[in-house]
Formats: C-alpha cells, structure tokens, sequence
C-alpha cells in the first residue's frame, strides 16, 4: 500500500478516536450532570425536614421559655421549662448547622470534592442521631408534665411516684440506646444498616450516586 494512503488510513483513524473521546467525554459530562441533579434534588428532602425541625425549635423554645419565665417560683415547673427550652434550642443548632453543610456542597466541585463534603455531612449526621437519641430518652418527661399541668394536673405534686416511673422508663431507654450505639460500631451487617439509619435515606443515596459518577469515570 502506497505511503500516502497509509498516512491518510492514519489520519482517519486518529479523528475517529478524537471523535470516541469527544463522545465519550460528552456522555461522561451528561451522565454527571443528571447524577448531580439527582444528587441535588434527593437532598431537598432532608433540607425540607431541616427547615421542619427549625421550625420545631423555634416554636418550642418560646413556648417554653414564656412558661418556666412564668413559673419561676415554682422550682420543679421552672425545671421542666428550661430542659425543653434547652431541647428547643438543641433543635434550633443542629438544624442550622445540616442546613449550612447542604448549602456548602459545591456540586461543581470534582467528584472526591463532593463526596469529601457529603462523607463531612454523614459524619456529623451520626453524632446528632447520638445526641438526639440520648435527649429523646427523657425529653419526652417535662413535655409529657407540661401538657397535664396545662390540662389542670401537676403530677409531681398529686402523684410523684409517676414522675419517678417516668424517669424510670427513659434510663431503661438509655441503656437501650446504648446497646444499639454499641452495635452500630460494629464492622457488620447490622453495625452497618443502624449507621446508615441514623445518616437517613438522603445522605445513602447522595454517596451512592457519587459511587456511581466515581466508578464511570473510572470505566
């Protein structure tokens, strides 16, 4: 075969592979693009549940705080209104910090960037399961108190022994949640399914898209 056409078969093949990467480099880009749509709308669930649970705080710290303002010579009402003003605020700070986390992910970002910002995300999503976990043990005893004392009842002075059944319950919930803390930093199957219950569903799916985009990159 002549030079010239060797050249020229050369030629050609080199723009058929410029044309495979110019296809393959397009397709890569389209595919992140949908991806981080998807990434990004999955996680308006968890912002929405955020903004809920601001909401929440915000609502239950003033309520709170007018009633144990009201009620600050009655030492164990006063009690019960600062645990869930202090509740209230818990609700407030850890809310606004999931929000500002959501709002820093750069979705522009390099994938490692990204997943690097969601893994920062699942992280503090762990310790604020904890802490909610611990607080939801007892919390659930000034509110209960509140309400019958607003329906007319104030069980520690008519009938302490239920407070103290009360109190009981939420250490029996403590050790419980305890027990499951524990198993959860095990390195198994059910260590892993409780970790990824307390992280929540729109997180999951955030680093499984990520997972997705990285192995596509990779092919």
């Amino acid at each position: 075969m002549p030079t010239i056409e060797l050249d020229n078969l050369k030629d050609v093949w080199k723009g058929i592979n410029r044309s495979l990467e110019r296809q393959h480099a397009l397709a890569l880009h389209q595919s992140k693009e949908t991806k981080l749509t998807g990434l990004r709308h999955g996680l308006h669930s968890l912002r929405a549940g955020q903004f809920i649970q601001l909401l929440t705080g915000v609502v239950l710290t003033g309520m709170s705080a007018e009633f144990w303002l009201n009620h600050l010579s009655v030492p164990h009402l006063a009690v019960w209104g600062l645990l869930l003003h202090a509740y209230g605020l818990m609700l407030i700070i850890f809310a606004a910090r999931d929000l500002a986390l959501i709002h820093r992910i750069d979705y522009g970002a390099p994938v490692v960037a990204i997943q690097r910002q969601i893994a920062t995300l699942r992280e503090w999503r762990l310790r604020a399961g904890l802490w909610f976990g611990i607080a939801g043990c007892f919390i659930w005893v000034p509110f209960l108190l509140m309400i019958f004392y607003w329906l007319g009842v104030d069980i520690w002075v008519v009938k302490p022994q239920v407070v103290y059944w009360f109190l009981a319950n939420g250490f029996f919930c403590l050790l419980a949640a305890s027990f499951l803390v524990r198993i959860s930093r095990q390195k198994n199957r059910i260590g892993s399914l409780l970790r990824e219950q307390f992280i929540g569903r729109s997180v999951r799916r955030a680093q499984a898209v990520l997972e997705e985009i990285e192995n596509f990159e990779r092919a």
